[in-house]
């Protein structure tokens, strides 16, 4: 028998047996990045409109020699600033247009499939999202434009972004049907909700020297001002006004994600400078040298101090150019944040598959000789198993090895799980807006039989401290 009808009662009756597998309120985080730094880090719920962290000034120096007579040495004063961390919204969208009621022909199952297909498709849009927030640095930017074509409603943008400036490789982070607002570099708004209908990304090549490359991503939509060399393509809607503050309630923007928090603010240069200069409401200078993200390159940028090189002289290095490197490089790194001020333990590394190949490649020298790692109980691999799952410093301290396409293949993350703060608002991250009491809502601002469910999530990612966490680039993946 056909079926009869279709209501928003059909849709939310149909939810409350939806299969819990699919349909839970955590579903953004299925996400591999995002997945990654919810289970790492601690999590708890705040109220307000900021989540609010203490950060200690220095440490006090008063040891010294005692003798008889001698004044006991005066107590020096502990002093803090609040570092204040707001949420950032983020919001999508599932729909059953008049259109797919219109192909239901068959019983309960048929539309039912219509449900499932409209949450999978905003599982994959909130989540896809998520791991962009995840690795950038919560302005919202996807890529740098050098130059354009086309004409009438189509343009072709040229992007020239790498990893070393940007935190990732030309259009490597766009996809089709995405919407997207572009920029120039002066803020003027070329393009709004312009709809990308290509993504050709430009791939390093060992016969190239590793050396950049561009990538091409096609925008279709109302132009109103032609986009110009530095430009910028931003997520719709979500980027930061000019003039505007992130570190505000009203800021708008992303969540934060690696490429802010593990940064000088400093490094790269040019108009994607590798991070903000501002963080948690504090800016990246003297006295908050807490705030500085390790980062390590082949070779550091022009007039920068903080970068550390580890090229060869031999091999020329230059920042932003793949070079070769060893697991000396690594110990290196981790040595430096345990001995620095934030007496800190690296127990995660994020990088790309083959990166973490290349690592275990190189946990055997030309010989075939394993290089083994003393511990309290055995010797031990530096790293086990093709793709290897966990790294041992040289002090026998075990770090997790994981892998993430997000990650450009040429860079490492090392972090401090002690020090990264996941904070939401009391009651949850993620869910359901539920205006009307139920998941499914008549369609707003519309007089068509059309349903929605808008899918709602409020989180901030946040640090005590981010010398403790750091950024290895320029690692080549073919060595």
């Amino acid at each position: 028998m056909a079926f009869a009808g279709f209501g928003i009662e059909w849709l939310n009756n149909y939810m409350k047996s939806y299969p819990t597998g699919i349909i839970v309120q955590d579903i953004i985080y299925e996400t591999k990045l995002l997945d990654t730094l919810k289970d790492i880090i601690e999590k708890g719920p705040h109220k307000g409109d900021y989540a609010e962290i203490l950060m200690k000034l220095g440490s006090t120096a008063t040891a010294k020699a005692h003798y008889e007579d001698a004044d006991i040495p005066l107590g020096q004063r502990v002093s803090f600033v609040k570092m204040l961390v707001p949420f950032k919204e983020m919001i999508a969208n599932a729909a059953v247009t008049m259109q797919a009621r219109m192909a239901v022909t068959g019983d309960d199952r048929s539309w039912g499939n219509i449900v499932e297909l409209a949450i999978k498709d905003l599982k994959a849009d909130m989540s896809y999202l998520a791991n962009l927030a995840a690795i950038g640095d919560g302005t919202a930017a996807l890529a740098r434009v050098v130059s354009k074509s086309g004409t009438g409603t189509e343009r072709v943008l040229t992007c020239d972004n790498t990893y070393s400036d940007f935190g990732w490789e030309n259009t490597s982070l766009l996809r089709p049907n995405m919407l997207v607002d572009v920029y120039t570099a002066a803020g003027v708004l070329c393009i709004s909700g312009g709809q990308v209908t290509a993504v050709a990304p430009g791939k390093r090549v060992q016969t190239g020297g590793w050396l950049a490359t561009t990538g091409a991503v096609t925008v279709v939509g109302t132009w109103a001002v032609e986009p110009d060399d530095n430009g910028l393509v931003y997520v719709h809607g979500s980027r930061i006004p000019i003039g505007g503050d992130y570190w505000t309630v009203t800021g708008r923007g992303l969540p934060m994600g690696l490429k802010g928090i593990v940064s000088d603010g400093l490094a790269g240069g040019g108009t994607g400078t590798y991070g903000p200069a501002k963080f948690q409401n504090l800016v990246r200078s003297s006295p908050y040298k807490a705030l500085w993200g390790r980062m390590y390159a082949a070779a550091p940028p022009a007039g920068n101090t903080w970068v550390v090189g580890f090229g060869v002289a031999s091999e020329t290095p230059a920042y932003g150019t793949p070079t070769l490197w060893d697991l000396s490089v690594i110990d290196s790194v981790i040595t430096d944040i345990k001995l620095g001020d934030g007496n800190g333990k690296p127990d995660t590394i994020l990088c790309h598959t083959e990166l973490a190949a290349a690592l275990g490649r190189k946990t055997k020298d030309h010989n075939n000789v394993v290089v083994n790692v003393r511990t309290t109980d055995a010797q031990l691999p530096a790293a086990d198993v093709r793709i290897p799952a966990v790294y041992r410093d040289p002090d026998g301290d075990s770090l997790k090895i994981i892998t993430s396409g997000t990650i450009p293949k040429w860079c490492m993350y090392l972090l401090s799980s002690d020090d990264l703060m996941w904070v939401s608002p009391e009651g949850g991250a993620f869910d359901f807006l539920r205006e009307t009491g139920d998941i499914w809502e008549i369609e707003r601002g519309s007089r068509k039989t059309h349903f929605e469910a808008p899918y709602y999530g409020c989180y901030q990612l946040a640090a005590r401290r981010c010398d403790n966490c750091a950024v290895i680039m320029d690692m080549r993946t073919d060595a």
